[in-house]
């Protein structure tokens, strides 16, 4: 955390620099003003962009999915998605315990299931273990 603020930090500081310097170095070159906004714009632009990173990317696409949706859908769409997040961890962590009980258990693809449909009796937990078990067990009877 903390390493994560200083290097946040150590950013905004060279940012900072490096704006006043273009700042300055295109306040004295002879232009009309309005080429010199311009141009400032661009600098400020980009300058946002290289600090920022890939986050820059993930503000504009929140920004699309707000003005497509409105407010109030995107608001609730992201008070959803934060409720469900326990849930999908919940079916993460028992899938995982389902793959260490059960060697058998695996949630095939939809391409699995499309050139093999039996694969699909896999993703039922425990299935493949009774079905073996069962068989076992019926092969072992003795008719009197």
């Amino acid at each position: 955390m903390f390493d994560m603020t200083a290097r946040l930090l150590t950013l905004i500081g060279i940012g900072t620099a490096i704006w006043w310097a273009l700042y300055f170095l295109v306040r004295f070159l002879p232009m009309r003003p309005q080429t010199r906004n311009r141009l400032l714009r661009i600098l400020a632009i980009i300058l946002i962009i290289l600090i920022a990173g890939p986050e820059a990317g993930l503000g504009a696409e929140a920004v699309a999915a707000l003005d497509a949706l409105g407010a109030e859908l995107f608001l609730t769409s992201l008070i959803i998605g934060l409720r469900m997040l326990p849930i999908w961890f919940i079916f993460g962590w028992l899938r995982r315990l389902l793959e260490r009980v059960d060697p058998y258990f695996f949630v095939p693809s939809a391409r699995q299931i499309r050139d093999c449909p039996p694969i699909a009796c896999h993703a039922l937990p425990c299935f493949i273990p009774i079905c073996l078990a069962a068989a076992l067990w019926g092969a072992t009877q003795v008719d009197v």
